[in-house]
């Protein structure tokens, strides 16, 4: 490599890691931003890094699917320039590139600059890798344009191979709804009822006519607790709420999980109509409903959060 070109590869690299540090440091009004932070912990859970933004035509791309894919493309010029100013063997290059990264990311948070995210150290990494195994393709061509041709065209292919790679393991990391599973009752303390809660029947809320499906719960005119077990599944609850024509319009429901109160529902609180609600539960082993005046509940159930595998 002759010297004048030495030279504009530093210049080059100099340059773009001045402006790869102003984005990481100054841009998106990091400056302002850095004033109203107290709190900045390191994020030391590797959670995100694998997840790629999934584009349609339908969503199309937001400003955090941007971020993600910059994470990545960013420094794959890294990987390319380092190798053409030194001879570096790729574990010695990932070794200084991923400590360089972590002071980059612990400096962001002293500095209230940015979060300290172990997520960003992997994703600026393997961008650092594509451009390295890149260039390390390019090089098997002959010189001139081939050799750069092949590095971009590996780039390209290395890049939608880790997109496609993060997609899958996103999928797999992640949990989705399962099937609805209505609540069944345990046990009810209060008076004029059976164990199963109300008889299932037509009502009507606000003349729109009601025909419940798996459950329904009222107080009989007074007020009724209703228990039942789970699994100590992660959850979502949902349920139909509202009261029938010709009640009075009062009443109260509380939903107690593991002796939190996860939801309360007045009838001053909304209109009467009836109403569905939808609460995420973390980790549920036993539900408590107390429901007094004329409040109804029906169709309660949940749907258990599963991995793909699990389902």
């Amino acid at each position: 490599m002759t010297m004048n070109r030495r030279r504009v590869l530093w210049i080059t690299t100099i340059v773009y890691t001045l402006i790869t540090l102003y984005f990481l440091f100054l841009a998106f009004g990091r400056l302002d931003a850095a004033k109203h932070i107290v709190d900045n912990p390191f994020q030391w859970i590797p959670d995100s890094f694998f997840k790629f933004p999934t584009l349609s035509f339908h969503s199309g791309i937001t400003l955090m699917d941007l971020v993600t894919l910059w994470n990545y493309a960013a420094f794959i010029p890294f990987g390319i320039l380092i190798p053409m100013l030194y001879n570096i063997r790729f574990i010695r290059f990932m070794l200084w590139f991923v400590l360089i990264i972590f002071g980059i990311e612990f400096l962001q948070k002293l500095t209230m600059l940015g979060s300290g995210d172990i997520n960003d150290v992997l994703q600026n990494s393997i961008g650092a890798c594509i451009g390295y195994a890149a260039y390390r393709a390019g090089e098997r061509g002959e010189q001139g344009r081939k050799r750069w041709l092949i590095a971009g065209m590996a780039c390209i292919v290395l890049f939608l191979m880790t997109w496609g790679t993060g997609n899958v393991i996103n999928q797999l990391a992640t949990k989705v709804e399962g099937p609805f599973v209505a609540m069944k009752l345990e046990t009810q303390r209060g008076a004029g009822t059976d164990a199963q809660g109300a008889a299932l029947g037509r009502f009507s809320i606000k003349k729109e006519q009601i025909i419940p499906e798996h459950n329904m719960y009222d107080s009989q005119g007074g007020q009724q607790t209703y228990t039942f077990t789970l699994k100590d599944d992660e959850l979502v609850l949902t349920g139909n709420y509202g009261i029938p024509d010709h009640a009075p319009p009062e009443g109260k429901i509380s939903i107690i999980v593991d002796g939190k109160e996860v939801l309360v529902i007045e009838a001053n609180d909304y209109q009467g109509s009836a109403e569905q609600f939808e609460v995420y539960i973390e980790h549920a082993r036993q539900m408590t409903i107390k429901i007094e005046g004329s409040e109804r509940l029906w169709d309660i159930g949940y749907r258990p959060l599963q991995y793909r595998w699990e389902r």
